[in-house]
């Protein structure tokens, strides 16, 4: 008896050891179509500081976007925009003189617009004052509602099975970076001043003698365009959207979260929940 026992022992033991080798495999539940993901995201902040001869992080430093997930069984990922590791300040855009001499006109800032960003979403600015937050997109947006105050998956789910008509009706309204929707604004317009001169192999030769100066319809023309694709939209808690990302997938955005970190500097941060939808 105890030799059988022993058997048994022996042999659950090898099938439980050979289980862990198993894969695991997602669960298919053809009645569970909501899969609501969620993150957090710093307020964008290039500053970097000298000390001596090398360039530190400031306090606030955070270069990071937000690209939204293809799959939507992942969450989306946070990039780190590498031109920032090495300057505080980068071109945002720039333009080829028109009358063929080999130099450039740009604009370089410590935030990239639009057109720019690495990713689809990035953190302008947090007020924590009024829980309000500026943010930026790569993609299209248009606004669904204003009033969900919940910071629950279910509800969301919820909200976003009986709105299905009306969500996908929004579609015809994306606009890009959500240019003109309500609470899009600038937050920055350039001007002649910010204009920079770059030879061809992009040193900064501005004010250098013997560059020549740019037409002024280039000027005008890079102004138009640096200023039109440099949009931030005001958003506050219970803001939902609807947004087509820069790989081309719909999802419906939540702002469930704005404030400050609890540990010094205290840096701004918005948090999303979102679901993918077909």
């Amino acid at each position: 008896m105890k030799k059988i026992i022993y058997i048994f022992l022996i042999s659950s033991a090898y099938i439980l050891n050979s289980c862990c080798d198993c894969s695991v495999n997602p669960v298919s539940n053809p009645a569970f179509d909501c899969l609501i993901r969620e993150t957090t995201i710093t307020e964008f902040n290039a500053e970097l500081i000298k000390v001596d001869t090398v360039l530190n992080p400031g306090p606030y430093y955070s270069i990071h976007n937000f690209v939204f997930p293809e799959n939507k069984y992942l969450t989306g990922t946070l990039v780190n925009d590498e031109r920032f590791a090495l300057t505080g300040e980068v071109i945002v855009a720039q333009q080829s003189y028109s009358d063929g001499k080999p130099y450039k006109i740009a604009i370089l800032d410590n935030n990239p617009i639009n057109s720019n960003m690495i990713g689809d979403m990035l953190i302008d600015t947090v007020y924590s004052a009024d829980t309000t937050a500026d943010l930026k997109f790569k993609g299209e947006l248009t606004r669904l509602d204003s009033s969900f105050l919940f910071d629950d998956a279910e509800l969301f789910c919820d909200y976003i099975k009986f709105n299905e008509t009306f969500i996908k009706g929004n579609i015809p309204n994306l606009s890009e970076y959500g240019r003109n929707i309500r609470g899009s604004g600038v937050p920055k317009t350039f001007s002649n001043t910010d204009i920079r001169i770059l030879n061809s192999d992009n040193e900064n030769v501005t004010g250098q003698g013997g560059v020549p100066a740019p037409s002024n319809e280039d000027i005008a023309n890079l102004l138009l365009k640096v200023n039109s694709e440099n949009v931030v939209i005001r958003v506050k808690l219970g803001d939902i959207f609807l947004y087509k990302s820069i790989a081309g997938d719909l999802f419906v955005v939540l702002v469930s979260d704005i404030g400050n970190g609890l540990l010094a500097p205290n840096k701004g941060r918005v948090t999303i929940m979102f679901q993918k939808i077909s």
